[in-house]
Protein backbone atom coordinates (compact mmCIF):
# COMPACT_ATOMS: atom_id res chain seq x y z
CA UNK A 1 0.00 0.00 0.00
CA UNK A 2 1.51 3.35 -0.63
CA UNK A 3 0.22 6.83 -0.14
CA UNK A 4 1.30 10.37 -1.31
CA UNK A 5 1.58 13.27 0.99
CA UNK A 6 2.16 15.58 -1.31
CA UNK A 7 3.93 19.16 0.30
CA UNK A 8 5.96 22.05 -0.96
CA UNK A 9 9.39 21.64 -1.60
CA UNK A 10 11.16 24.07 1.66
CA UNK A 11 14.29 23.75 -0.87
CA UNK A 12 12.31 25.49 -3.89
CA UNK A 13 11.65 28.29 -1.54
CA UNK A 14 13.71 31.89 -2.60
CA UNK A 15 13.67 34.40 0.05
CA UNK A 16 15.47 35.83 3.16
CA UNK A 17 16.79 33.16 5.57
CA UNK A 18 13.91 33.71 8.09
CA UNK A 19 11.40 32.63 5.16
CA UNK A 20 13.45 29.65 4.20
CA UNK A 21 13.63 28.57 7.54
CA UNK A 22 9.78 29.07 7.68
CA UNK A 23 9.66 26.95 4.83
CA UNK A 24 11.34 23.65 6.30
CA UNK A 25 9.77 24.58 9.46
CA UNK A 26 6.57 24.23 7.88
CA UNK A 27 7.13 21.35 5.83
CA UNK A 28 8.44 19.69 9.13
CA UNK A 29 4.91 20.10 10.86
CA UNK A 30 2.98 18.76 8.32
CA UNK A 31 4.81 15.38 7.50
CA UNK A 32 5.41 15.13 11.88
CA UNK A 33 1.40 16.16 12.06
CA UNK A 34 0.47 13.37 9.06
CA UNK A 35 3.05 10.67 10.62
CA UNK A 36 1.65 10.83 13.93
CA UNK A 37 -1.86 10.24 12.47
CA UNK A 38 -0.85 7.78 10.66
CA UNK A 39 1.20 6.09 13.90
CA UNK A 40 -2.11 6.14 15.67
CA UNK A 41 -4.06 4.41 13.72
CA UNK A 42 -5.25 0.73 15.08
CA UNK A 43 -3.89 -0.78 11.80
CA UNK A 44 -4.42 -4.12 13.69
CA UNK A 45 -8.29 -3.72 13.61
CA UNK A 46 -8.61 -2.15 10.59
CA UNK A 47 -9.18 -3.60 6.64
CA UNK A 48 -7.21 -3.13 3.93
CA UNK A 49 -9.84 -0.87 2.65
CA UNK A 50 -10.30 1.23 5.85
CA UNK A 51 -6.78 1.55 5.72
CA UNK A 52 -6.00 2.71 2.31
CA UNK A 53 -9.13 4.98 3.02
CA UNK A 54 -7.01 6.58 6.92
CA UNK A 55 -4.02 7.22 5.14
CA UNK A 56 -5.63 8.67 1.68
CA UNK A 57 -7.73 11.04 4.23
CA UNK A 58 -4.26 11.96 6.20
CA UNK A 59 -2.94 13.11 3.00
CA UNK A 60 -6.03 15.63 2.68
CA UNK A 61 -5.67 17.22 6.00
Amino acid sequence: MTAHWGIADPAAVKGTPDEIARAFRDAFTVLDRRIGLFLSLPLATLEHMAIKREIDQIGRS
